[in-house]
C-alpha cells in the first residue's frame, strides 16, 4: 500500500475513533465506574497499581498515548496526577538510558541501517557538540529525534551519569508538561463538550471529505509534475 494512502487512512481512523468517543464516551465512563466502584477496596487498590506500573512500562516503550489515557483515567479520580508524573519521568528516563547503553559501541552499524538517522545523525551531532550534555534537556519533547540524540551522546565522550542526570531532568520536565497539558486541557473541553458533541457528527463527514479531497489533488499535481 502506498505510504500516502496509508496515512490517510490512519487519519480517517482516528478521526472515526474521536466521533465514537464524543457519541459514546459517557456510556464507557460510566461502565469504567461501575467496573471499579463495585469492587472491595483491596481490588481497586490493585487496578489503580496496575495503572501506574502500565504508566512505567510504556513511557519506557512509548510515551505521549501512554500519558493521554492514564490522564483519563486521573481524571476519572483513579490515578493521581503527581503519580503519573513520577512513574512517567522514570519511565521515560528509563527507555532513553537503556537505550544508551544497549547501541554503545556499535553506532556505525546502528545509522547504516535507519535512513532516518542516517538524515538527522550528522545534525545532530553537531547540536550535541556545541552544547555538550544540555543537548539532552529538550531531547524528550523532540520525538523524532530521542533515539539520534542519545545515540550520539553515546558514541561521544559523554559519561554515562552525566548524560542519566540531565535526562532525568528533561523526562520530568516532558512529563509534567504533557501530563498537565491533557489533563487541564481536558477539563476545559468538557466544559464544551455538548456543544462539540452536536456538531461532530457535521463536521466529521466533511473534514474526511476535505481530506481525501486534499490528498487526490495532491497526487495528481505529483503526478503531473513528475511526467513533465
Amino acid at each position: 500500500m502506498n505510504k500516502k494512502i496509508g496515512n490517510v487512512l490512519i487519519l480517517i481512523f482516528l478521526l472515526g475513533v474521536i466521533v465514537l468517543l464524543t457519541l459514546y464516551g459517557n456510556s464507557f465512563k460510566e461502565y469504567v465506574f461501575h467496573l471499579l466502584n463495585n469492587g472491595d477496596k483491596q481490588n481497586k487498590n490493585f487496578l489503580t497499581f496496575l495503572g501506574y506500573m502500565a504508566v512505567l512500562i510504556g513511557t519506557i516503550l512509548e510515551g505521549e498515548t501512554v500519558l493521554f489515557v492514564s490522564c483519563i483515567f486521573c481524571s476519572m479520580g483513579y490515578m493521581s496526577l503527581p503519580g503519573i508524573i513520577i512513574m512517567a519521568t522514570i519511565g521515560g528516563s528509563a527507555g532513553d538510558n537503556i537505550y544508551f547503553h544497549l547501541v554503545r559501541g556499535n553506532t556505525d552499524n546502528i545509522v547504516a541501517r535507519s535512513n532516518h538517522l542516517q538524515k538527522w545523525y550528522p545534525r545532530v551531532k553537531k547540536l550535541v557538540d556545541k552544547y555538550g550534555g544540555w543537548a539532552v534537556l529538550p531531547s524528550r519533547f523532540l520525538i523524532g529525534l530521542r533515539t539520534a540524540i542519545a545515540l550520539v551522546c553515546s558514541s561521544g565522550k559523554m559519561a554515562p551519569l552525566k548524560f542519566a542526570l540531565i535526562n532525568l531532568l528533561s523526562a520530568f520536565l516532558w512529563a509534567s508538561f504533557f501530563c498537565c497539558a491533557i489533563y487541564y486541557g481536558g477539563q476545559t473541553f468538557r466544559e464544551y463538550f455538548d456543544t462539540f458533541k452536536k456538531v461532530w457528527i457535521v463536521v466529521m463527514p466533511v473534514l474526511i471529505l476535505l481530506i481525501i479531497t486534499g490528498f487526490l489533488v495532491k497526487k495528481k499535481f505529483s503526478s503531473k509534475n513528475s511526467s513533465s
